[in-house]
């Protein structure tokens, strides 16, 4: 009998801490802000403004004396960053992986070359066998949400909006004055 009690005690007792438990769990999520994401409409314009300003980094770097010739680096006109490394040829009998490691190895200076123009948070780069000893290694602009709907769609809505506040300001506004 004696048992009985202790286990429906230590039970109770279970019970109670685990109700206290998952009622200070839900005071903690309802006192926590829930983050928001940002609207596509923000991140459009964000990818667009990053756009510009790789290229506009990759103009200045042309223009100057910079490092961007004798890394042998070369930029189109989407705003890619492009350039062929060759393996040594002590390099060229192992495996793939091995390989790649030494072209992660030799483009280190490309690398810390685009951390200092502040371009390694929005371009990354890939990297293509082309033969057996050379790879192209391309650095692409992170662009998700910059398309070319998206970037039709935004440019309808512009036009809408303006000639809206044209209609408003030419038939409503202007004849009161």
């Amino acid at each position: 009998m004696n048992m009985k009690k202790n286990f429906r005690l230590t039970s109770k007792l279970i019970r109670r801490s685990m109700e206290k438990h998952q009622n200070r769990q839900q005071k903690q999520q309802k006192m926590t802000k829930k983050v928001r994401k940002p609207s596509t409409f923000y991140l459009y314009w964000r990818e667009v403004l990053n756009y510009i300003f790789i290229k506009r980094t990759i103009n200045k770097q042309k223009k100057l004396n910079s490092p961007w010739y004798s890394l042998n680096l070369r930029a189109d006109w989407v705003g890619r960053i492009y350039t062929v490394v060759n393996l040594r040829k002590e390099d060229l009998g192992e495996e793939e992986m091995i390989q790649r490691v030494r072209i992660g190895d030799m483009i280190k200076p490309i690398n810390t070359y685009l951390r200092s123009l502040d371009l390694h948070e929005i371009i990354y780069p890939a990297i293509e066998k082309i033969s057996e000893q050379s790879y192209l290694v391309v650095y692409s602009p992170l662009l998700e949400k910059l398309t070319f709907w998206r970037t039709m769609k935004y440019l309808l809505v512009l036009g809408m909006t303006i000639a809206l506040i044209w209609k408003i300001l030419y038939y409503w506004v202007l004849p009161v004055l």
